[in-house]
């Protein structure tokens, strides 16, 4: 049977359950092509293949919305909806998102990729409709706090037509985590009482199971909220992906990038704890994305997955420092800027030092703008007590966390770290002093300057090396830094190009102000991602951005 088309939540009203479990092979199958040239969320998507053909099969998805939490999981539902012949541009520049996106298509309600929201948005669609709105939440996301929150104000609305999907599957990135998540997967009493109409748990898996159950939460649904509770093999299909009980196949598939900086982090970190063991880790759900595995092996006692709880991590650092131990949080900047009042209340109000490491600092192209790491910046920014650096290469990483472990002055000492490096270093690191910049380019006949930070000063550096007239600063120190720097800049260039991967003007902000303190004609030209960057390789979003190398190049001439 050709399941190659477009219009197949049409046609799968008439499906028998052969053609039915037939699509499901397909829908795995094409999956599997995908992961074979590119990274995709892996597991997650075969595991609920069977759950969005039931749902098509039950529901009306032209006229009831359907959503699933954090949309990562929803290549069966975009190839059921419309999205079939383009399924294969998935993540890839003109292509398809890896998350829901009301942009992309009318049957994608929302476009949130950030966990914990999904339940507190259906609250607010389920005011006043005559159709169904199914919502899926994976069992590690439901016990995030917004997500308790939003099951907590939704048993008081007494909302019908409402209908939580909860997607148990003893797995969500790592193992789910916490009391909470076990009690709402074993507590079938809890909804109940409530006043959901709790069902379950029956097969996710199990087409036929499925849809007779889902028949029977459709009729529950006129009369109050049900909470349908299933259970799910993650990467069913796929005999590794099945098996793992790390995460290692939640993002998986063909991928070409170099060891990431968060590697060579976590080893250097497990350096630094072997000799002091009051070093704790704190990670919210991201020990495998972020390579800390062997770490908490290593040191299980010094090492905390709290799950998707970026609040409760800063609040938990905060009492590790009370309790005399020296607390490292490791975030990906996009996760980073759910946590900005705990940061700036019972972190930095109080003087607490606290090593933060912002991973994945820039672009997240395949991703798209759920995920870019180019917000946290200015974020930190404004926040009191707060110590930004941004190193280019290993060596200043190294030096970077032996200084916010010893943390002199109680601050946020943060680090920013991009996904993976650009380039091999080009320029090896000079004696760093603290507050001082890296003039990696300085040439006395040079009119002109180029001021970054990060891993792409050597990618600069390339292309400028044979120009004597332009020079090249790498300005590690972002926001704490000798203002003998900007003299210097100021007393010998006639134009200056401060140019940041993140959004809007931060350090660019500093040369404006003191070219009005000096009254000084120098040209200043900033550049920097001004709103949402898209979705691309990185080429095509740098280039759609103004951000290329190409574009600073024609900067400086």
């Amino acid at each position: 049977m050709d399941f190659n088309k477009n219009n197949l939540y049409k046609e799968i009203k008439n499906f028998n359950l052969e053609e039915l479990k037939q699509l499901a092979l397909f829908i795995r199958n094409k999956i599997s092509n995908i992961a074979s040239t590119r990274q995709i969320h892996y597991a997650s998507n075969l595991g609920v293949v069977e759950l969005v053909i039931s749902i098509a099969r039950v529901f009306d998805l032209e006229q009831d919305t359907f959503l699933i939490e954090g949309g990562y999981a929803s290549y069966a539902y975009k190839m059921i909806t419309n999205r079939m012949k383009q399924i294969d541009t998935l993540r890839i520049t003109n292509g398809i998102e890896g998350y829901m996106n009301h942009k992309e298509s009318k049957f994608d309600k929302f476009g949130s990729a950030h966990l914990g929201d999904t339940i507190s948005m259906v609250a607010g669609l389920s005011i006043e409709t005559n159709n169904y709105i199914i919502c899926v939440v994976g069992d590690g996301a439901i016990s995030n706090g917004e997500a308790f929150e939003a099951i907590n104000n939704i048993a008081t609305l007494k909302r019908k037509k409402l209908i939580i999907i909860l997607n148990d599957n003893d797995m969500f990135i790592s193992p789910p985590v916490g009391g909470i998540s076990y009690s709402l997967r074993n507590n079938t009493h809890l909804f109940n009482s409530l006043g959901y109409k709790y069902i379950g748990p029956v097969n996710g898996n199990n087409i036929p199971t499925l849809i007779n159950s889902l028949e029977i939460v459709k009729k529950e649904a006129n009369d109050k909220t049900v909470m349908l509770h299933i259970k799910t093999i993650k990467g069913l299909g796929e005999d590794k992906a099945e098996k793992d009980k790390v995460g290692y196949y939640h993002v998986a598939g063909n991928c070409k990038e170099k060891q990431p900086y968060s590697k060579i982090i976590a080893d250097y970190l497990k350096e630094k704890t072997n000799i002091d063991r009051s070093i704790h880790v704190i990670n919210p759900a991201m020990t495998v994305g972020l390579n800390f595995n062997e770490y908490e092996k290593e040191f299980p006692n010094n090492y905390h997955d709290v799950g998707i709880s970026e609040q409760y991590a800063v609040s938990y650092a905060s009492g590790l420092y009370l309790a005399n131990k020296k607390p490292v949080l490791t975030f990906y900047s996009t996760f980073l800027q759910r946590s900005y009042d705990q940061l700036l209340q019972n972190i930095s109000r109080n003087s607490f030092p606290l090593l933060l490491l912002s991973c994945r600092a820039d672009l997240s192209p395949g991703d798209g703008d759920t995920h870019h790491g180019i917000y946290d910046l200015s974020m930190l920014k404004s926040i009191p007590n707060t110590n930004i650096v941004s190193p280019r290469n290993i060596d200043q990483i190294h030096w970077c966390i032996d200084q916010g472990l010893i943390n002199k002055n109680n601050e946020i000492y943060t680090i920013r770290i991009p996904k993976v490096p650009f380039v091999d270093e080009t320029v090896p690191s000079k004696k760093i002093i603290e507050g001082q910049w890296e003039w990696m380019k300085d040439n006395h006949k040079a009119t002109k300057c180029i001021i970054s930070y990060g891993p792409y000063c050597d990618l600069i550096y390339q292309n400028i090396k044979d120009n004597n007239d332009v020079d090249l600063v790498n300005a590690l120190f972002v926001n704490k830094y000798d203002v003998s720097n900007l003299e210097k800049i100021f007393n010998k260039y006639q134009k200056i190009i401060i140019y940041e991967r993140v959004y809007q003007d931060v350090l660019a902000l500093d040369f404006y102000k003191y070219s009005n303190q000096v009254s000084s004609n120098i040209k200043i030209i900033s550049m920097n991602f001004k709103s949402f960057p898209g979705m691309g390789d990185q080429e095509y979003v740098d280039k759609k951005n103004k951000m290329s190398i190409n574009d600073i190049l024609e900067k400086v001439i």
